[in-house]
């Protein structure tokens, strides 16, 4: 039965402050986080960021110019390996959301999923001899083998900012070192991930999040119109979109911890591993969208 009370309704900015007995102790703690915990966990998105980010920005040319895949045949494998990748997100969560063991119900799967998923890299980037045939058959196993223990190890490890702290600000934080670490992974540098967290105080998550997504489309859509011969234009609006894109990961990673406690404070369930998984569902789908059309594109001008 719904309550009547309209304070129901009301989401409070700590949830566990308002309603601690639905937060078991176990799973969180609100006290201050050690800088070493927070390096500590940042350092697993590096590692985790360094293999997303060779699939993503090397997997396709590997495909082609190494591997001997038509364009067109290489982004079909990707789009479809990586749906299926992201069709495993929600039941990896499921199987986290159900876990116990002695070492908890996330912790397990980054101990022992971190061999399975070097493997598979290996065999990712690995050049057999094989028929034509049997080349496209084999990018697509270990592509969705590779998808898999990916999935096994980034789930729970995403699902742990709401296990490690259940004060909000303590999440943005412990994101801005994850998300921070992930750049650099990502080959980058992470000057602007330490303005998150101004941001979200000043504006919340949720706008600061709409405003830097603004600022990242306005500087875009300026790069499009700059002569590819205005160098120095083309870095200030590169620059400008980093100033507003670095912080939208740290926000879109602080804000998903409060929707576990939101949904645990509202139906008495707590489920994270779901949550991140939906998240990275959508995440993995729009991804293959943007590699397969690659491929396609490369294929419909006459790519070889």
């Amino acid at each position: 039965m719904e309550s009547n009370d309209p304070a129901h309704d009301v989401v409070p900015d700590v949830v566990p402050d308002v309603a601690p007995d639905v937060v078991p102790d176990h799973a969180s703690r609100a006290e201050p986080l050690p800088l070493l915990e927070k390096i500590g966990y940042g350092l697993g998105d590096y590692g985790i960021n360094f293999h997303f980010s060779m699939t993503t920005n090397f997997l396709l040319f590997f495909y082609t110019e190494v591997f001997g895949l038509l364009p067109a045949v290489a982004g079909t494998v990707l789009l479809v390996a990586r749906i299926s990748d992201a069709l495993t997100d929600p039941l990896m969560g499921l199987i986290a959301d159900r876990t116990h063991s002695r070492w908890g119900k996330l912790r397990p799967y980054l101990l022992f999923g971190a061999v399975p998923l070097g493997v598979a890299s290996v065999l990712l980037f690995s050049v057999p001899t094989l028929s034509p045939g049997a080349k496209v058959a084999y990018a697509y196993a270990t592509y969705i083998l590779y998808g898999v223990a990916f999935t096994i190890v980034t789930i729970p490890y995403s699902a742990l900012t709401a296990s490690i702290t259940s004060d909000a600000q303590q999440r943005t934080e412990l994101s801005t070192f994850r998300i921070g670490f992930a750049t650099l992974g990502g080959g980058s540098v992470a000057v602007f991930t330490p303005a998150a967290p101004k941001i979200g105080e000043r504006l919340g998550k949720a706008w600061g999040m709409v405003a830097c997504s603004g600022l990242g489309f306005v500087s875009g859509l300026a790069i499009y119109f700059t002569p590819y011969d205005q160098i120095g234009m083309i870095f200030f609006w590169s620059i400008l979109g980093s100033f507003g894109g670095s912080p939208i990961g740290v926000l879109t990673w602080a804000i998903i911890p409060d929707t576990v406690e939101y949904a645990e404070w509202k139906t008495g369930i707590r489920t994270e591993g779901v949550i991140y998984a939906v998240t990275g569902f959508f995440m993995k789908f729009a991804g293959a969208l943007g590699g397969a059309l690659s491929g396609f594109i490369l294929g419909a001008t006459g790519y070889v």
